[in-house]
């Protein structure tokens, strides 16, 4: 008579214990230690709920079916080494529910021990953070996507400031040049030599203008405003046009000039204006970096499907380490222009992005004191 009340507390106890774990919002497991592979022999309202899969379904079986394809071998070690030193473990997992979706699983995992101290059960509390992981990642996601603006809005900043610098140093010396120039001219009685000053200044304002010309396009491809307007051009009479203007450049310098061409089409469409600057570009390189006595030459071959264009001079050449940065913005080599011949680092940037939005390439080979060869290749 005496034990029934005692038996009715631990009925009440147990009864009590079975509703808290039945109404509980996270999934609560139970897995027998004693047996092999540490079966599940209790699994809540919660987890079926949380994970789609009936009790029927999954007591009897070990809990890792909830794994999936996504199993991380850093995280299971974790689990088994917890299970095997008998200690408290919280992890995050990514688990599948029964219909295949993913979702992230705060879990505790606790070892449980009878009178003895022998590991009898484990208890795992199954929290469903997918909503809370889903919000990081996009936070993280936001986050970056602001470092990344972030460090474009530094590198734009930094390209404005050494833009300013090359105004500021590059433009002032030649305007100051053709200025003096000018005044010299005006007091000068002899004609002959009123027109070498002229001259000088003339040719100082060209460069000037081909700097300024630069700068406007890095801003315009910066701002995606550089346009492209492709038309049918007859190759012979445009390539000879664009030859004779470097015949002064190339006598001053004591360079060779020759222009060879082999036309398997007389036409090919592409815009004018901005190739003529790409190969401008390319030959003015060219003589810069030569040696007086030497040879640069502008080599042009059409097909059905391409339009070749190879610049080749007999110059300096660029050390191997460095033809990988050639086409970036304000990159200089360490090969100097042979009579001290200014450059921005801006030319062979324009000239590539010209090429891409023709839907071309550009490529460079050189051999250091051997010369260098850039080709310019278009599709029809």
């Amino acid at each position: 008579m005496n034990e029934m009340p005692e038996v009715e507390f631990l009925k009440k106890e147990l009864s009590l214990h079975d509703r808290a774990m039945s109404s509980s919002s996270c999934g609560i497991t139970i897995a027998d230690a004693r047996q092999k592979d540490m079966p599940l022999i209790y699994v809540n309202d919660a987890f079926e709920e949380i994970c789609g899969y009936s009790k029927e379904e999954v007591l009897g079986k070990n809990c890792r079916f909830l794994q999936g394809r996504a199993r991380d071998e850093e995280l299971i070690e974790q689990i088994h080494h917890a299970i095997d030193h008998r200690e408290h473990l919280s992890v995050m997992l990514k688990n599948f529910r029964k219909d295949g979706t993913l979702f992230w699983n705060e879990l505790n995992l606790s070892p449980i021990f009878d009178d003895a101290g022998e590991l009898t059960h484990f208890v795992g509390i199954q929290t469903d953070v997918t909503e809370r992981e889903e919000v990081k990642a996009q936070l993280i996601e936001r986050t970056q996507e602001l470092e990344k603006a972030n460090q474009e809005l530094k590198a734009l900043s930094k390209d404005k400031d050494r833009l300013l610098g090359i105004v500021a140093h590059d433009l002032r010396g030649p305007l100051a040049s053709i200025l003096s120039l000018l005044e010299f001219a005006v007091d000068v009685d002899d004609k002959a030599e009123r027109d070498e000053l002229l001259n000088m200044s003339a040719t100082s304002a060209y460069k000037t203008l081909d700097l300024v010309n630069d700068l406007l396009d890095v801003s315009a491809i910066k701002t995606g405003r550089l346009e492209i307007n492709k038309q049918n051009v007859v190759l012979a009479e445009y390539l000879e046009g664009i030859a004779k203007s470097y015949s002064r450049s190339t006598a001053l310098k004591g360079i060779r000039f020759e222009l060879l061409t082999q036309f398997n089409v007389p036409e090919f469409s592409f815009d004018p204006k901005r190739i003529e600057q790409v190969i401008n570009n390319l030959v003015g390189n060219a003589i810069k970096f030569s040696n007086r006595g030497t040879k640069v030459s502008l080599l042009v071959t059409s097909t059905e499907k391409n339009l070749i264009i190879d610049v080749e001079d007999q110059g300096l050449g660029i050390q191997e380490s460095e033809l990988p940065k050639v086409f970036g913005e304000f990159q200089k080599t360490s090969t100097r222009p042979t009579e001290d011949e200014k450059s921005t680092g801006l030319g062979l940037s324009i000239c590539k992005r010209i090429t891409e939005l023709h839907d071309g390439t550009i490529t460079v080979r050189s051999r250091q004191g051997q010369g260098t060869t850039f080709t310019v290749t278009l599709e029809n």
